[in-house]
């Protein structure tokens, strides 16, 4: 290994130290850091190798140990998201199958440390449900208490019942925090990667060429139909409710990427799709469902098929 090489790999340790150190010293910008600490070791294993970049991270995780209890839980995820992206890069896979890995990785690490609070740190959810509850319905009540008793208890409805589906819709929650940490962190470490020029990553394809699979819109719909006749009080309730949540998000992104795919096919301003996504997302509850029924609608009836044939 000549002295540039070996000045990188110093340079790449010394870079994830410098985090390591920031996410533990600023834990108020310490999700942010998270999304950054798997680049050196993607940089390190482009550069390297998959083996050299494994040895890292246990390098890593004794350090990491000796300086805090805690520190495996910040290294591994890290390790694993870094190495695992230089990996797919090298096997030319595309940045959509990365970031399916990198949002694995960080579900992961979400429901490791929701099981470490249960068992470790003897955390009690119900209590802290309770007490979140009874903070809302105190505030409503100084909030309306000019609008009269009748009016206080209908709010106090509204709120009981939105907790119950915020708690309810956890799962969903932890889903899609972990796809957008995982679309952040493979963003940024495969635009690294194409600069440093070790391993250069497969190109994104066009937001109009996003689609899911079909499958995914039958579920969708048979869903639907299902919720209508499950009770909402049973477990299966809790389960219907969290897939369709995300199967929802879902069909949203593939009625916007066909909105777009349909400007683009028609020749439109790039103007015209940007300007007809913002007015949906300000105003939701009318245009997001017709984004939504559009999605479902191009992947059942294969819209972009007939389009490109003519038809």
């Amino acid at each position: 290994m000549n002295a540039s090489n070996q000045l990188f790999g110093i340079k790449q340790v010394l870079f994830f130290l410098i985090l390591l150190a920031g996410a533990m010293l600023f834990p108020t910008f310490f999700f942010i850091i998270a999304l950054i600490m798997p680049l050196p070791f993607a940089l390190y294993t482009a550069r390297y190798g998959v083996r050299a970049g494994v040895v890292l991270g246990v390098i890593m995780l004794l350090v990491s140990t000796i300086l805090s209890g805690l520190g495996p839980l910040i290294v591994l995820p890290a390790a694993l998201a870094g190495v695992g992206i230089a990996y797919f890069v090298s096997k030319k896979k595309s940045p959509f199958a990365i970031w399916s890995y990198s949002s694995l990785v960080y579900l992961a690490t979400f429901l490791g440390g929701l099981v470490m609070l249960y068992t470790v740190f003897q955390f009690d959810m119900d209590a802290f449900y309770e007490e979140s509850l009874q903070e809302a319905l105190a505030m409503s009540q100084t909030v309306f208490q000019s609008f009269g008793e009748d009016y206080i208890e209908e709010q106090a409805a509204v709120i009981r019942s939105s907790m119950a589906q915020l708690r309810a819709l956890m799962p969903t929650f932890l889903v899609g925090l972990s796809v957008l940490a995982g679309l952040i962190t493979t963003w940024i470490t495969l635009r690294a990667m194409k600069k440093g020029g070790d391993l250069i990553p497969e190109p994104w394809k066009p937001f109009r060429q996003w689609q899911v699979p079909k499958s995914y819109a039958i579920f969708y719909l048979l869903l639907s139909i299902v919720m209508m006749f499950t009770s909402a009080e049973s477990a299966m309730a809790v389960v219907f409710l969290n897939v369709f949540s995300v199967l929802l998000i879902l069909m949203t992104v593939q009625g916007f990427t066909f909105i777009f795919y349909f400007c683009h096919h028609k020749k439109y301003a790039t103007i015209v799709p940007v300007l007809v996504t913002i007015v949906s997302l300000v105003i939701p509850f009318i245009a997001l469902f017709l984004v939504r029924f559009l999605g479902v609608f191009d992947l059942v009836f294969q819209l972009r098929s007939r389009m490109e044939a003519g038809k």
